[in-house]
Protein backbone atom coordinates (compact mmCIF):
# COMPACT_ATOMS: atom_id res chain seq x y z
CA UNK A 1 0.00 0.00 0.00
CA UNK A 2 1.08 3.58 -0.51
CA UNK A 3 1.34 5.96 2.44
CA UNK A 4 -1.93 7.58 1.36
CA UNK A 5 -3.70 4.21 1.19
CA UNK A 6 -2.44 3.36 4.68
CA UNK A 7 -3.70 6.67 6.08
CA UNK A 8 -7.04 6.42 4.19
CA UNK A 9 -7.63 2.97 5.66
CA UNK A 10 -6.60 3.88 9.20
CA UNK A 11 -8.75 7.03 9.13
CA UNK A 12 -11.76 4.79 8.68
CA UNK A 13 -10.87 2.91 11.86
CA UNK A 14 -10.10 6.15 13.68
CA UNK A 15 -13.68 7.26 12.99
CA UNK A 16 -14.80 4.89 15.73
CA UNK A 17 -13.26 1.44 16.01
CA UNK A 18 -9.68 0.79 14.97
CA UNK A 19 -8.47 -2.64 14.00
CA UNK A 20 -5.33 -3.79 12.20
CA UNK A 21 -4.87 -6.66 9.79
CA UNK A 22 -2.71 -7.62 6.86
CA UNK A 23 1.03 -7.86 6.45
CA UNK A 24 2.16 -5.20 8.88
CA UNK A 25 5.54 -6.91 9.10
CA UNK A 26 6.18 -6.16 5.39
CA UNK A 27 5.87 -2.38 5.81
CA UNK A 28 8.78 -0.01 5.54
CA UNK A 29 9.84 1.71 8.79
CA UNK A 30 8.12 4.90 7.57
CA UNK A 31 4.87 3.04 6.87
CA UNK A 32 5.04 1.29 10.25
CA UNK A 33 5.46 4.73 11.86
CA UNK A 34 2.26 5.92 10.09
CA UNK A 35 0.40 2.94 11.55
CA UNK A 36 1.91 3.54 15.00
CA UNK A 37 0.81 7.20 14.88
CA UNK A 38 -2.75 6.11 14.08
CA UNK A 39 -2.73 3.54 16.89
CA UNK A 40 -1.41 6.18 19.32
CA UNK A 41 -4.26 8.54 18.40
CA UNK A 42 -6.80 5.72 18.85
CA UNK A 43 -5.38 4.90 22.30
CA UNK A 44 -5.51 8.55 23.38
CA UNK A 45 -9.15 8.78 22.25
CA UNK A 46 -10.44 5.44 23.58
CA UNK A 47 -11.59 6.88 26.91
CA UNK A 48 -13.52 9.66 25.12
CA UNK A 49 -15.44 7.35 22.77
CA UNK A 50 -17.99 6.42 25.43
CA UNK A 51 -19.20 10.02 25.75
CA UNK A 52 -18.41 11.28 22.24
CA UNK A 53 -21.32 12.51 20.16
CA UNK A 54 -21.20 11.81 16.41
CA UNK A 55 -21.83 14.57 13.90
CA UNK A 56 -21.59 14.96 10.13
CA UNK A 57 -20.14 18.38 9.14
CA UNK A 58 -21.20 17.92 5.50
CA UNK A 59 -24.49 16.19 6.29
CA UNK A 60 -25.16 12.48 5.91
CA UNK A 61 -23.26 11.35 2.82
CA UNK A 62 -24.55 9.68 -0.28
CA UNK A 63 -22.93 6.29 -0.90
CA UNK A 64 -21.08 7.63 -3.95
CA UNK A 65 -20.21 11.08 -2.55
CA UNK A 66 -16.62 11.98 -3.39
CA UNK A 67 -16.27 13.94 -0.14
CA UNK A 68 -17.30 12.57 3.26
CA UNK A 69 -16.77 13.98 6.76
CA UNK A 70 -17.65 12.36 10.06
CA UNK A 71 -16.95 13.79 13.50
CA UNK A 72 -16.86 12.75 17.13
CA UNK A 73 -17.42 15.57 19.62
CA UNK A 74 -15.78 14.91 22.98
CA UNK A 75 -15.69 17.06 26.08
CA UNK A 76 -12.27 18.63 25.39
CA UNK A 77 -11.81 18.15 21.67
CA UNK A 78 -13.48 16.87 18.55
CA UNK A 79 -12.03 14.61 15.89
CA UNK A 80 -13.25 14.98 12.33
CA UNK A 81 -12.32 12.48 9.62
CA UNK A 82 -12.39 13.84 6.08
CA UNK A 83 -12.26 11.39 3.17
CA UNK A 84 -11.66 12.71 -0.36
CA UNK A 85 -12.42 10.06 -2.98
CA UNK A 86 -11.96 12.28 -6.03
CA UNK A 87 -9.02 12.51 -8.40
CA UNK A 88 -8.47 16.28 -8.67
CA UNK A 89 -7.58 18.56 -5.78
CA UNK A 90 -10.47 20.19 -3.96
CA UNK A 91 -11.34 22.75 -1.32
CA UNK A 92 -14.08 22.72 1.27
CA UNK A 93 -15.43 24.63 4.23
CA UNK A 94 -16.51 22.86 7.38
CA UNK A 95 -18.68 24.24 10.17
CA UNK A 96 -16.91 22.76 13.19
CA UNK A 97 -17.06 23.39 16.94
CA UNK A 98 -15.20 26.51 18.09
CA UNK A 99 -11.50 26.07 18.77
CA UNK A 100 -8.07 25.68 17.22
CA UNK A 101 -7.90 23.16 14.36
CA UNK A 102 -4.99 21.05 13.18
CA UNK A 103 -4.30 17.76 11.38
CA UNK A 104 -4.21 15.08 14.08
CA UNK A 105 -3.35 12.21 11.75
CA UNK A 106 -1.82 12.01 8.30
CA UNK A 107 1.60 11.64 6.70
CA UNK A 108 4.17 14.39 7.25
CA UNK A 109 4.40 17.11 4.58
CA UNK A 110 1.11 15.98 3.14
CA UNK A 111 0.03 19.06 1.18
CA UNK A 112 -3.21 19.54 3.13
CA UNK A 113 -3.85 23.11 4.26
CA UNK A 114 -6.26 23.69 7.14
CA UNK A 115 -7.03 27.15 8.51
CA UNK A 116 -9.70 29.11 10.31
CA UNK A 117 -10.25 32.80 11.03
CA UNK A 118 -10.42 33.02 14.80
CA UNK A 119 -11.76 30.23 16.94
CA UNK A 120 -15.26 30.00 15.53
CA UNK A 121 -15.20 30.77 11.80
CA UNK A 122 -15.59 28.13 9.11
CA UNK A 123 -12.64 25.77 8.69
CA UNK A 124 -11.16 25.90 5.21
CA UNK A 125 -9.46 22.77 3.93
CA UNK A 126 -7.42 22.42 0.74
CA UNK A 127 -6.83 18.85 -0.38
CA UNK A 128 -4.33 17.86 -3.09
CA UNK A 129 -5.24 15.57 -5.99
CA UNK A 130 -6.01 11.91 -5.46
CA UNK A 131 -7.99 9.91 -2.90
CA UNK A 132 -6.87 10.89 0.60
CA UNK A 133 -8.12 11.13 4.16
CA UNK A 134 -7.06 12.93 7.32
CA UNK A 135 -8.18 13.25 10.91
CA UNK A 136 -8.63 16.86 11.99
CA UNK A 137 -8.62 17.82 15.65
CA UNK A 138 -10.55 20.75 17.11
CA UNK A 139 -9.33 21.76 20.56
CA UNK A 140 -12.45 23.32 21.97
CA UNK A 141 -12.32 27.05 22.61
CA UNK A 142 -11.36 27.93 26.17
CA UNK A 143 -9.40 24.68 26.47
CA UNK A 144 -6.64 25.45 23.94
Amino acid sequence: MTDEEIVFTLCTGLAGRLYLSGKLHDMTPEQAALVADGVDLAKRWTSQLVDAIPFWPLGLPDWTAPLVASGLRGPDESLVVVWWRGTEGTELELDLPAGAVDVAYGPPADGWHVDRDGDDGPVRVQIPAGPQARVLRVRHAGLV
